[in-house]
């Protein structure tokens, strides 16, 4: 077997690989300064920042609201707690849901503004 592998060629096999081409586009290169990345970057990561906080506000929520719902809680200052919090986290998801779509528009209105001085594209 060594043998055999030893004598084998790729010229001495052709494999047809159907492949479809498309022709790319020509890249544009535009030069940015510091202080228009540094402006992106800070609107993008608190907009990644209030989406965390407020998908784990919904998941509290969400989960304290079912507890309540699914077992009878004989205690009222547990019940009490368990309502404060459901309540709490909901208005802390609502907060940074409209924090993080306040932050997006922000973040969209700032590229606009970029690319229309001196022509900078900026990704995403």
């Amino acid at each position: 077997m060594a043998e055999d592998a030893g004598e084998y060629s790729a010229e001495s096999e052709s494999i047809s690989v159907p492949a479809t081409r498309h022709p790319l586009q020509p890249i544009e290169v535009y030069q940015l300064t510091q202080g228009e990345l540094d402006a992106l970057l800070l609107s993008s990561l608190s907009a990644r920042l209030h989406s965390c906080f407020a998908s784990l506000l919904f998941g509290v929520g969400v989960s304290f609201l079912v507890s309540l719902l699914a077992t009878r809680v004989d205690n009222p200052k547990t019940f009490a707690s368990f309502v404060a919090v459901a309540i709490v986290s909901m208005l802390g998801f609502l907060y940074c849901l409209i924090r993080y779509v306040h932050e997006e528009v922000r973040s969209h209105r700032k590229r606009a503004a970029l690319r229309q001085l001196g022509g900078s594209r900026i990704p995403g």
